[in-house]
């Protein structure tokens, strides 16, 4: 759209080309009096010498414009690219996550031969070990007369006893 006018809709475009126009009547003064310095300070440019513009007084001030809006509206085609890629990486991981791994977690879960919610069911050697140190330890504590550990070597003593 901005191709076809010279509209935006970003206030930052309008505040900074105003900040960059200010630099044009030093532009101007600079090529008119020859007994200035050729090099001017223009923010976001630095030391620029206009010393090769002093045969096109012209279009200078029209060349001066364009680009400074170029200038100006550089910063926000930069936001855009980063927004763009950013927001592509999003979609990117979002399409993997829901359509390209939901294939493979739902064929983990039913499986070759449709066991795999069986499988999942199953009790892994790990957890059948943690649950049967668990009751061995809730049947400790219904022993009224043991005490608790107080130290690492009593704790371990106490686990051989059980074993």
């Amino acid at each position: 759209m901005e191709k076809l006018s010279d509209y935006t809709c970003n206030p930052e475009y309008i505040d900074s080309w105003n900040k960059l126009m200010v630099h044009q009547n030093i532009l101007m003064e600079t090529l008119n009096d020859h007994s200035k310095p050729t090099k001017i300070q223009i923010e976001g440019l630095g030391d620029v010498d206009v010393a090769h513009l002093r045969n096109h007084v012209g279009v200078v001030q029209e060349a001066f414009d364009l680009r400074m809006r170029l200038t100006a509206y550089w910063k926000i085609v930069l936001r855009r690219l980063v927004d763009s890629m950013a927001l592509h990486l999003l979609f990117s991981l979002q399409n993997l996550v829901n359509k390209e791994m939901e294939t493979e977690i739902i064929n983990e879960l039913i499986g070759p031969q449709g066991n795999g919610l069986e499988r999942m069911l199953e009790e892994s050697p790990v957890v059948a070990e943690n649950g049967r140190g668990s009751r061995t330890a809730s049947s400790c504590s219904r022993n009224p007369r043991m005490s608790f550990p107080t130290s690492w070597t009593e704790l371990e003593l106490m686990w051989t006893d059980y074993d």
